[in-house]
């Protein structure tokens, strides 16, 4: 499978996409950068990771998970802009679950209060 070039700025490292995945929702872009574990992220003492986790396995448990291409699509209803695609819908399901916490984890960092409600979990 080969890699088309991504302009890019000055400076920046070279993106490639793969052949087939040119909407802006199912882009791919690599090399991907290398994320510490989960405890280390929080730099905001009021984040409770814990708890951050917990939600996002609830999140996960909404998922939608469709095939595209040969690919696994996981999408959540009412979770902008959270998405996976990988190659089985495990593996979409398990990238989704980093995401939630990625993303309510910034939520909760910028200070946004419109995370969406989910069972079991008290904002």
């Amino acid at each position: 499978m080969s890699a088309e070039a991504v302009p890019t700025a000055p400076g920046a490292h070279a993106m490639r996409t793969l052949p087939g995945f040119t909407t802006a929702r199912s882009l791919w872009l690599w090399p991907l950068p290398v994320r510490p574990a989960p405890r280390a992220w929080s730099g905001v003492a009021n984040v409770d990771m814990d708890k951050v986790e917990r939600y996002a396995k609830l999140a996960v448990r909404h998922a939608r998970v469709e095939q595209i291409n040969g690919q696994w699509l996981a999408t959540i209803e009412g979770f902008p802009g959270v998405w996976a695609c990988e190659r089985s819908v495990i593996e979409a399901l398990s990238v989704l679950e980093e995401v939630v916490v990625d993303w309510t984890r910034l939520k909760i960092e910028d200070g946004d209060g419109d995370l969406p409600r989910l069972e079991d979990i008290d904002h």
